[in-house]
Parts: C-alpha cells; structure tokens; sequence
C-alpha cells in the first residue's frame, strides 16, 4: 500500500477531484484544512522591514486542503492521471510514501 499526500492549493477544485477518484474506486480519502509555515509567520510580529515587505508583495493565500488517500500500489497512476485531469500542476504539491503496517483500513 502506499500514502498519497496531496496538498492542494486551489480548494475550488477538492469537490471534483473527490468525485472523480470515488469513481475510480479510490475511497480511503482523509481531507483537512492546512496552512502553510509563511501564513503562521506574517501572524507574528516583524520586526525587520525588509521581512515585512517580503508579506507585502505575497498575494497568493496560504490556505489549502492536505490530502491524505491510502491506496493500492497499482492505484497510484490512476491518482496521478485524476490529478493531472482536473487541477494544474503549479496548485499542488504530491508526494507519495509506502505503508509499512495498516490497522483499521
């Protein structure tokens, strides 16, 4: 078995996506709310001025969905071919792990 980890940058597109691997007959599908370290770090307090302006010119969010689906080896080229489908590469980052020991999947 293996562990996709997904973080997904554009929510807009987490409902079709979710659809779509269901239809593939991939279910084990955790999602949560995640940020990332920049958005933890403007929180606090800058006092460098030029770290303040690094936040100043960011526009992007920090917001964004971590995926976690646990499936099959011969499951992970159909995760990849849904992915590519449905959301461009620049709005996610993959990163795929083997599972060692499974208890309740």
């Amino acid at each position: 078995m293996k562990l996709v980890l997904l973080i997904l940058k554009d929510e807009d597109k987490l409902d079709d996506l979710i659809i779509k691997l269901t239809e593939e007959k991939i279910n084990k599908i955790t999602v949560l709310d995640s940020n990332s370290y920049v958005s933890e770090k403007k929180k606090e307090k800058q006092t460098n001025i030029f770290s303040s302006m690094r936040f100043l010119i960011d526009y992007s969010t920090d917001e964004s969905k971590t995926i976690l689906i646990a499936c099959d080896d011969n499951q992970i080229n159909t995760v990849k071919k849904v992915l590519n489908k449905i959301i461009p590469e620049n709005q996610y980052n993959l990163i795929i792990l083997p599972i060692e020991e499974s208890v309740g999947i």
